[in-house]
């Protein structure tokens, strides 16, 4: 296979190592989203749990930055606007915070009318719109081996949602919502992609964070909910859902995008799914069935696949850079 070949001889073994485990964490991380979503509605309307994310997850990045150092941090900063692309940046930073907070806020509303299993199953489809709206924009084109794969993987998640499918009544609209998310976020990892060339993913993840807080803030004043939890299990919920779900799993996917290609990290959210039904599983008494294993088994024979194909890697740049870096 091409992952043999091509992979092994273009990385040293570390590197390997660390992308690859980067990709898993960071995939299991993002797939505690719709958990800790469900966990925070208890206590707050859906885009205040979503504005929360963004908000925590911006000062602790901030923080973050000043304990690496204020120096550098201001280095950074001016050799940015010094950049003649720096309106481009900023652009697409915020193209893609919109793209992020809206998606998120629909995600939200619409786990309060259907299942964590059905709406991680509609979102499986993703991967189809980000090879869309890469074929349509910016004119990729995908191999045999690419598209097969990404076919099986997305009938994989399939199987495991089969009964969810056919979830008619109240769970219709949640439906509806879950899959204009999906359209959405079908476009972010491109986005991301772009600017993954010119910042660092911990850049990235705080400046669509910041965005974020723009994009939200005005829905929450206006809808006039509460906005900052008022218990411990509701302040616990937000700042997981911000450190797990916003800092550690977007950003060590978009620290992956210095090997992998956009779509292929997008496929591999067809894992998210599964972890999800896992663990709502565990914490909401979900069923669990024995699709879930076969499912499974289907999407990693899909992403499998997808790794013999030359729209996956990437040539060997950045990888060495820290994670989070």
């Amino acid at each position: 296979m091409f992952y043999k070949v091509g992979l092994r001889s273009q990385w040293s073994t570390a590197v390997e190592f660390r992308v690859i485990i980067a990709l898993v964490v960071g995939l299991v991380a993002t797939s505690f989203s719709p958990i800790f979503i469900r966990l925070a509605q208890v206590h707050l309307s859906p885009d205040a749990t979503i504005f929360n994310r963004f908000w925590i997850a911006s000062l602790a990045l901030v923080l973050w930055n000043g304990l690496s150092g204020m120096r550098r941090q201001r280095r950074s900063r001016h050799a940015l606007w010094q950049r003649p692309n720096w309106l481009q940046i900023v652009g697409l930073l915020f193209l893609m915070g919109s793209l992020l907070s809206t998606a998120l806020i629909l995600w939200a509303w619409s786990l309060n009318q259907t299942s964590v299993a059905s709406s991680a199953i509609i979102h499986s489809i993703a991967p189809v719109f980000t090879a869309f709206w890469g074929w349509l924009f910016l004119r990729r084109q995908f191999d045999q081996n690419f598209l097969i794969g990404m076919v099986i993987a997305v009938g994989g998640t399939l199987i495991i949602g089969i009964h969810d499918i056919f979830q008619t009544g109240e769970a219709l609209q949640g439906d509806l919502m879950t899959l204009l998310s999906t359209i959405l976020l079908g476009a972010y990892p491109l986005v991301e992609e772009k600017l993954k060339m010119q910042l660092s993913a911990r850049d990235i993840v705080q400046g669509s964070s910041l965005v974020g807080i723009v994009v939200v803030l005005p829905v929450v004043l206006f809808s006039g909910h509460q906005i900052l939890p008022h218990t411990i299990k509701g302040w616990f919920s937000v700042i997981s859902l911000a450190s797990v779900c916003q800092i550690i799993g977007l950003g060590l996917l978009a620290y992956c995008l210095n090997r992998f290609s956009a779509e292929f990290i997008s496929i591999c959210h067809l894992l998210t799914p599964i972890f999800s039904a896992i663990t709502a599983w565990v914490v909401f008494d979900e069923i669990l069935s024995f699709d879930c294993a076969i499912g499974f088994i289907f999407v990693l024979l899909g992403i499998y696949f997808t790794l013999s194909s030359p729209s996956t890697l990437k040539q060997q740049d950045a990888v060495s850079v820290p994670l989070l870096e």
